[in-house]
Order: structure tokens, then C-alpha cells, then sequence
């Protein structure tokens, strides 16, 4: 665990003079957010898609790099669809993480998905990737490149370009145009 040092500055007067001392207080930062190892079907797993397009998903058992289970998604999109995970606050809030970390069973299909997150203002970033890889990979995408969404955004969206946490939520196979085949694994927002 990193530590952190918060300063408490105190302030003592004597006669004219000023003494001021410092003291450390020491305390943990988590080096990483848990957001989902989709070991547990119970967890809600949403879907979306267009008129032209269908999403399946389902748990897997015993095919994943670690664990038990993984979750497979099937997309075939001519207009667009994805899969959705709630974070709320908890899960939600990357202030300090440096990157989203995911575990991924690629195909090589040569198809592009994005990975899209949803701020506290409904704001979308998005971060895309290519099916350029066969097996299980572990993808680190750091989250100072998600890009702010200019295909779409929530007309409710407050957009200023920022990340603003806690985020809402985290579309992991967001697409459009595509016939994606794929696993997923061990979601973590890490520093």
C-alpha cells in the first residue's frame, strides 16, 4: 500500500513570536478499486443496442486466466450496441488511479470496440480498442486517455472535457458496425 501524509499545522503564540509545528499522520491509499471479476452471476450486467443489432452475453465457467468464470459477449451491430456495468460512489471513484485494467480474450478479428466511461455528469469518455490479439491479454489503458465522446453524448450530459467523479458507470464493449466475439476478465482501476 502507498502511503500518504496528511500535515496538521498547528499554530502556537508566544508573547510576539510564532512557533508552528509539523506533525505526520500516516495513512493508506488502496493501489487499486475492485470494479468486477464476473466470478458472481448475481452482478447486473446491462445490455444495449440498435434496431440492427444483438448483444448476447453469459458467465462462463472454468475459461478464464484466473477464477473460475469470465464473461463471454457476442455482438453483431450494423448501427450500434455494448454492455454496461454500474460503479456507483465505491467503485466509481478513480481520483488517484492512473489506468483501467482489464483482462481480455481476443479472437484477431481485426473489428474496433470502445471502452467507455460515464461520468457523475453523464459526460462519456471513450478509450478505443482492436481486435488485433488471439487469447487472453491483460490490457492497462491509462485514464488520462479516455477522449471526450463526440459521436454522442447524454443530452442531459454537463460536458467541460473533464472526468468528473465518480463515475456513473463502464460500457466495456461499446461498438458500432461490428461482429465481435469476446471474453472479459478482472476489472480494476489501478494506480
Amino acid at each position: 500500500m502507498r502511503k500518504i501524509f496528511f500535515f496538521i499545522l498547528l499554530v502556537f503564540s508566544c508573547e510576539n513570536a510564532t512557533k508552528r509545528e509539523i506533525h505526520f499522520i500516516e495513512g493508506n491509499i488502496p493501489n487499486n478499486i475492485f470494479i468486477n471479476d464476473f466470478e458472481d452471476p448475481l452482478d447486473k450486467i446491462y445490455t444495449y443496442s440498435g434496431e440492427k443489432s444483438k448483444v448476447i452475453y453469459y458467465y462462463t465457467n472454468n475459461f478464464s486466466p484466473e477464477g473460475k468464470s469470465s464473461l463471454y459477449v457476442k455482438i453483431e451491430s450494423l448501427d450500434w450496441a455494448g454492455v454496461l456495468i454500474g460503479l456507483g460512489n465505491q467503485k466509481g471513484d478513480w481520483s488517484g488511479m492512473n489506468y483501467f485494467k482489464m483482462k481480455v480474450y481476443g479472437k484477431n478479428s481485426g473489428e474496433t470496440f470502445n471502452i467507455t466511461i460515464e461520468d457523475k455528469d453523464s459526460e462519456g469518455f471513450n478509450y478505443e480498442l482492436k481486435d488485433n490479439f488471439s487469447g487472453w491479454k491483460e490490457i492497462f489503458i491509462p485514464i488520462n486517455e479516455f477522449k471526450q465522446r463526440k459521436d454522442w453524448q447524454n443530452e442531459k450530459a454537463i460536458k467541460n472535457g473533464i472526468i468528473d467523479y465518480p463515475l456513473k458507470n463502464l460500457q466495456f464493449c461499446r461498438t458500432q458496425k461490428a461482429n465481435l466475439e469476446l471474453f472479459f476478465d478482472d476489472f480494476e482501476a489501478v494506480k
